[in-house]
């Protein structure tokens, strides 16, 4: 929604421009409202790409159907799929993240600020957890806010947090046996 109003072309205007230079020229070229929202911050950006939209449906369909398989696509199918697929939802997040700081980002763009492509494509993983760990700050940044577009809620942590987590554990582990023993030997 755009003003209150459903913009159907405004993901196709950026998700179908691959070359970088030209998706930042049509991006100069949108009302400044719409241009405003997108460059402020990835967060505004995705508001735009709700699921049951029709960019996210037509971009899902074209995926499918381009697979070679012999699929019988429906609208009603590609909904179900969006959906219900923590896999799809994450994997267009991080597309649409990748597309995010590679070619609307206007200020603080370099390798060393970014995920790279890899990392984005890291985001499907999330389905396969309740904890990622990253020592990539700009991974850790990117999959906090890819992260909601699950059913479940996951944790993304850095290795020093990790590491505290473990230490907790192994200070539990080691408080249990010394009150075990204890108890064994009659000391208490």
């Amino acid at each position: 929604l755009l003003n209150g109003k459903e913009n159907k072309n405004f993901g196709i205007r950026i998700c179908m421009i691959v070359d970088v230079p030209q998706c930042k020229e049509v991006i100069k070229k949108m009302p400044s409202c719409e241009r405003d929202a997108i460059y402020s911050r990835f967060s505004k950006l995705i508001s735009y790409y709700l699921p049951e939209g029709d960019f996210l449906k037509n971009m899902v369909f074209d995926l499918a159907s381009s697979s070679g398989e012999n699929l019988a696509i429906t609208d009603e199918l590609v909904q179900r799929v969006i959906k219900h697929s923590e896999h799809w939802r994450f994997f267009l997040a991080g597309m649409a993240y990748g597309l995010y700081v590679r070619s609307v980002k206007v200020t603080n763009f370099s390798k060393k600020k970014n995920p790279g492509s890899i990392d984005t494509q890291q985001a499907i993983y999330l389905t396969l957890c309740n904890v990622f760990v990253t020592a990539d700050k700009a991974q850790y940044k990117m999959l906090r806010l890819l992260a909601p577009f699950g059913h479940k809620k996951r944790y993304i942590w850095q290795y020093p947090k990790f590491a505290q987590y473990l230490n907790r554990i192994a200070l539990k582990v080691a408080n249990h046996c010394f009150h075990k023993n204890a108890l064994n030997d009659g000391r208490v």
